[in-house]
């Protein structure tokens, strides 16, 4: 999969809606943004994707802007899902 036609992008968020269901706290790492963005709800589209995060910070993004993920499954140690 190439992160750029966002193929992998989708499946990152599919990951992260994964984890969220589990308790999980989530950051996802966006194309051209040195920060993670802590995800605490993710909107899905055919196209584009929510994510909402703390503070009520929203982001509307691409697929191809995803570029991974961390989590930390309820307290154990952080999980990297790079694409």
């Amino acid at each position: 999969m190439s992160a750029d036609d966002g193929e992998a992008g989708q499946e990152i968020i599919k990951n992260v809606e994964l984890a969220l269901g589990d308790g999980s706290t989530v950051s996802v790492y966006l194309r051209g943004r040195n920060e993670p963005i802590s995800v605490v709800r993710v909107h899905r589209t055919p196209l584009t994707v929510r994510l909402e995060g703390t503070c009520n910070a929203v982001h509307d993004v691409t697929y191809s802007a995803v570029v991974g993920a961390k989590y930390s499954p309820r307290g154990l140690r952080v999980v990297d899902g790079m694409a």
